[in-house]
């Protein structure tokens, strides 16, 4: 499953960055958050992905994403990772110009759902509130970088093994992986 995972983000990269040349010849794009759309990948040691941000009204977009939630696989404790979807409404907090870059502070809420593993549990069901947040980059092409971070409030249901028992529980990771990076690249559509 490791192997699937790097191969599928690096053909989502590879993609990303020869849309980003042709973008180079075309047209330098429009600086700012308010454009059509923006498609990306998701790279963190917590999870990888792809996403589609759409402009909202006003300084805010709405983000839909799905990922694989990379508990314990990275390590080699588990051999697949889990499903995770997840859409957020953002807002933009404030915007700067430095010399030929846009930079913005964004954040705000949305859900979660998702088929994986929490903390020394089988795989199961989640389904809560999801928190975002970060920094993102517009430079004069059609390719933007953002740092974010995020946080899941969830619940989560899965079987008790030792009793064949199902058990609801609060989702551990969701809040424990906060401080994990997400790095994400996006291009403009």
């Amino acid at each position: 499953m490791k192997t699937i995972a790097r191969g599928v983000s690096a053909i989502l990269l590879s993609v990303l960055f020869s849309c980003a040349l042709k973008a180079q010849i075309i047209t330098p794009g429009e600086l700012g958050f308010k454009r059509p759309g923006e498609v990306g990948t998701i790279h963190s040691p917590k999870q990888f992905g792809a996403y589609f941000c759409l402009p909202g009204p006003d300084d805010s977009y709405d983000t839909m994403s799905i990922m694989a939630d990379m508990y314990g696989v990275l390590s080699g404790k588990h051999s697949s990772p889990g499903v995770k979807f997840t859409y957020n409404h953002s807002i933009v907090l404030g915007e700067w110009s430095i010399r030929d870059w846009n930079v913005g502070i964004y954040a705000g809420p949305g859900l979660s759902l998702g088929y994986l593993r929490d903390v020394d549990r089988t795989m199961g069901g989640m389904a809560g509130l999801n928190l975002a947040g970060g920094i993102k980059t517009h430079m004069q092409r059609n390719i933007d970088f953002s740092l974010e971070f995020s946080s899941d409030i969830a619940f989560y249901i899965s079987e008790n093994p030792r009793y064949h028992t199902i058990q609801l529980s609060m989702y551990k990771l969701g809040l424990t992986r906060f401080f994990y990076p997400q790095l994400k690249i996006s291009y403009r559509l």
